[in-house]
């Protein structure tokens, strides 16, 4: 899984050394819409990742790209308010670490209906150690249970 997330991390260093030299709006619609969550987001599904040590450089060159595109430093809180939805005021640079636990949790709710079908009648299907720990990272966010009896539990 490091070769994974390290190879993401370098892809986004090598296409962020190129953004830099188109306009800044072009720049940031590209890493916006492509090189940034949507790159990530089929591989933040299949395995729970949130806790990952690759994450937060994936994030910070994210936040030093961003800074480049924009030529503004973001601090803290202004790197905060950048990674909002931009409904809710932010650029939608979504930070990959807040997005992993909700993204793995909602791979594993779309498939607990096949793996009912698939699994034999009366065998309940157990929560792994990812679901657990993503679960338990996605609660201490703020995230409430959701309803389709995805739980700890079980």
């Amino acid at each position: 899984m490091i070769d994974l997330w390290e190879g993401h991390r370098s892809s986004l260093e090598i296409s962020g050394s190129r953004l830099v030299n188109l306009s800044a709006h072009d720049a940031l619609i590209i890493l916006k819409n492509s090189l940034s969550l949507p790159k990530l987001l089929f591989h933040l599904r299949c395995c729970y990742s949130g806790d990952h040590q690759v994450l937060p450089l994936i994030e910070d060159k994210l936040r030093d790209l961003m800074s480049q595109i924009l030529n503004v430093e973001l601090s803290g809180d202004q790197w905060e308010q950048a990674t909002l939805p931009v409904k809710l005021g932010g650029l939608g640079i979504r930070k990959p670490t807040q997005i992993a636990p909700s993204a793995y949790l909602a791979s594993v709710s779309g498939a607990e209906d096949l793996v009912k079908i698939i699994l034999p009648t009366g065998r309940s299907r157990q929560i792994d150690a990812a679901g657990v720990k993503a679960l338990a990272t996605w609660k201490g966010m703020g995230g409430e249970i959701p309803s389709t009896g995805l739980n700890a539990n079980a």
